[in-house]
């Protein structure tokens, strides 16, 4: 009887008892306070992810800068007081 449980009357036509919702029980968390220590699933896959990109962006700044030469110079002295660039 679906119009029995739609209708805003009270009991009246049937014997049909019907249930109320269980209440849902208030939350006694405080919002407020700060979690960020407690284990996290999707906090650790979110780090794990960063730490992953920011390995392959070092990686690729290390290839690069073993890639590139570099210029030494000596510096003597020799009695003349100059530099010389190898």
């Amino acid at each position: 009887k679906m119009s029995s449980l739609l209708s805003f009357m009270g009991d009246e036509e049937g014997s049909e008892e019907i249930s109320e919702p269980k209440a849902r029980k208030l939350s006694k968390k405080d919002p407020t306070i700060d979690t960020s220590f407690l284990p996290d699933k999707q906090r650790q896959l979110d780090l794990e992810q960063k730490r992953k990109d920011l390995e392959k962006e070092w990686a690729e700044k290390q290839e690069a800068i073993r890639a590139s030469s570099l210029q030494i110079t000596y510096s003597y002295w020799d009695g003349s007081g100059h530099r010389r660039t190898c």
